[in-house]
């Protein structure tokens, strides 16, 4: 067992006063990490505007209620878009032919225009020399209740063709 003797003896005095120096350090530099700790939350919980760090989270999460609120009418509204676009003229398709063999160039025509359910208007332009005669035919579902003429069934076919 050991005495006070053994316990008073420099080495060991000198002994433990390093190891309570290292330990006084060791405490040291954690209270300095410690208030450096407290300062960087003070700050993140103050905020740079004065505000702290509860009514800025509130406010985040308003504005995010607002912005799914928004995000909810714009994809309202994207989805009326695309209803409507399917109203829309989508594809065209053209024929331009001679009506009358004596006159020399493709100066009539026939032109499809198309929504996406091929629905829409075949309109054909025959030029002659002293007058053109410009008629137009509904179409549903890529027919018409009219009678169609080879140029016009051409053009419907190149606009349905385009929308593939």
């Amino acid at each position: 067992m050991l005495n006070f003797t053994t316990l008073m003896r420099p080495e060991v005095i000198l002994g433990v006063f390093g190891l309570n120096l290292i330990f006084f350090l060791l405490l040291l530099n954690l209270y300095v990490k410690t208030v450096k700790l407290r300062r960087e939350l003070k700050n993140l919980l103050q905020g740079n505007s004065g505000q702290n760090l509860e009514n800025i989270l509130l406010d985040l999460a308003r504005d995010n209620e607002l912005l799914k609120g928004e995000v909810t009418n714009l994809k309202k509204y994207t989805e009326d878009l695309n209803q409507r676009l399917l109203l829309a003229v989508q594809k065209v398709g053209m024929v331009r032919y001679k009506a009358l063999p004596e006159l020399g160039s493709e100066l009539s025509f026939s032109v499809a225009f198309l929504d996406a359910n091929n629905n829409g208007v075949v309109i054909t332009s025959l030029y002659g020399r002293e007058q053109c005669l410009v008629y137009g035919k509904p179409v549903e579902q890529g027919a018409s209740i009219y009678p169609l003429t080879e140029e016009e069934q051409k053009a419907i076919g190149k606009a349905m063709e385009e929308g593939r």
